[in-house]
């Protein structure tokens, strides 16, 4: 996807390769040996690799690193120097540019997503299935959202809309650019979505485990968890108890409170901690904060349950490149598309067996059986919603 890359990077290494030239320029004024080997940008900082010529690191680097609001620190293994600088603007981390990053192409991980950039510009990717539920709070504002939009996209690169079934509990509406992904199952506007929750955990408990029979994995998106009526969010709760050992993930955001945190923590594997007051940050965190404060918009701090927590810079994508992203999935699977639709319009209407499925369409049975669950999850609701109509025409 060629179209999602602009000269942004390009201008962004003419910069990092003026600034390397300055500093090596700097070096060779001050007299001291040695030579910039490599250099790295990131959010914040640019990241110099300073080689001895002598193998004795001179004091003056130290001295030099201080003296521009930097730091610089030997490493061990190789006796190379990190001078790392402080930019002078903070400049915005864009998905396509991770998109394209070895780290994310290159990667063996099950199920990738990409979280964002540490603070020498490497990405940071991560694998859903180790993650299990991931929970996102913060302030209104923080870009929570934009950081969901990044994990959706980045899924949805490595699989076909055969291998995962998104569904979104989109309770403001913000998740309209995604009506059209092939990978969508379903999107639910509302904040007590009842009956779509029990259909749904009904799915997940008639579902083998993942070590008995491997399925497609199904992330469930729940936007504004907090906003959740009581009776939803305790089904919600049910569902995730079971999920990750199903191959069922979820996906929340929210700005928390106590309660709902308390609440909620058991739940969720990974917490993802935008812009908070410290106080709730320890809390969430369980550790002390002091040196993962977030400074501004799209600094996070991810906490798993194995690792000790690390600061991150999450990406932004577009409503454009939202847009481009989904467009080149619909045009790339059209044929698949809509024979699912013909497949899904016949389990729907039928609820035929597994056989009768794969007689009527000539594929296989662990076909079948991944499309019956899709039209299962496509249908979330729809009873209910007919049966409430029904009983107002009787009254």
């Amino acid at each position: 996807m060629k179209f999602l890359f602009s000269s942004k990077a390009r201008k962004e290494r003419q910069r990092l390769k003026d600034r390397t030239d300055l500093l090596k320029y700097v070096l060779q004024d001050k007299n001291i040996p040695g030579n910039i080997s490599g250099a790295v940008s990131g959010p914040l900082l640019d990241v110099f690799t300073y080689t001895s010529c002598t193998g004795i690191v001179p004091s003056q680097i130290f001295d030099l690193a201080i003296a521009n609001n930097g730091s610089a620190k030997v490493m061990r293994e190789t006796g190379e120097v990190q001078i790392c600088l402080p930019r002078d603007y903070r400049t915005m981390v864009w998905f396509p540019d991770l998109l394209k990053s070895r780290a994310f192409k290159k990667n063996t991980l099950n199920l990738p997503v990409v979280l964002g950039v540490n603070e020498i510009g490497n990405p940071v990717v991560a694998d859903l299935s180790k993650l299990g539920n991931i929970l996102i709070c913060g302030n209104r504002g923080t870009g929570k959202t934009y950081l969901v939009f990044s994990l959706i996209l980045s899924v949805s690169q490595h699989f076909a809309p055969d291998d995962i079934t998104f569904v979104m509990l989109d309770t403001m509406g913000e998740y309209f650019l995604f009506n059209d992904l092939p990978h969508t199952a379903k999107r639910i506007l509302s904040t007590n979505p009842t009956g779509e929750l029990i259909a749904l955990l009904n799915i997940v408990k008639t579902r083998p485990t993942q070590d008995e029979l491997p399925h497609a994995p199904i992330v469930l998106i729940v936007d504004k968890i907090s906003d959740l009526k009581p009776q939803a969010q305790e089904i919600l709760i049910d569902i995730l108890m079971d999920g990750p050992a199903k191959g069922v993930y979820c996906i929340a955001t929210g700005d928390i409170s106590y309660r709902l945190l308390e609440k909620l923590q058991a739940c969720f594997d990974t917490n993802i901690v935008f812009n908070m007051p410290r106080k709730a940050l320890r809390r969430i965190l369980q550790a002390d904060s002091n040196g993962l404060s977030l400074c501004s918009y799209g600094d996070a701090v991810v906490r798993t349950k194995a690792e000790p927590p690390i600061r991150i810079h999450t990406p932004y994508a577009s409503d454009d490149t939202i847009s481009k992203i989904v467009g080149w999935h619909v045009q790339t699977n059209v044929a698949q598309t809509d024979l699912h639709k013909t497949v899904y319009d016949y389990i729907i209407v039928n609820n035929p067996s597994i056989t009768d499925i794969q007689r009527k369409f000539g594929i296989s049975y662990i076909h079948a059986t991944l499309l019956r669950e899709r039209a299962n999850i496509i249908a979330l609701g729809d009873k209910n919603d007919r049966c409430i109509r029904e009983n107002k025409k009787s009254v």
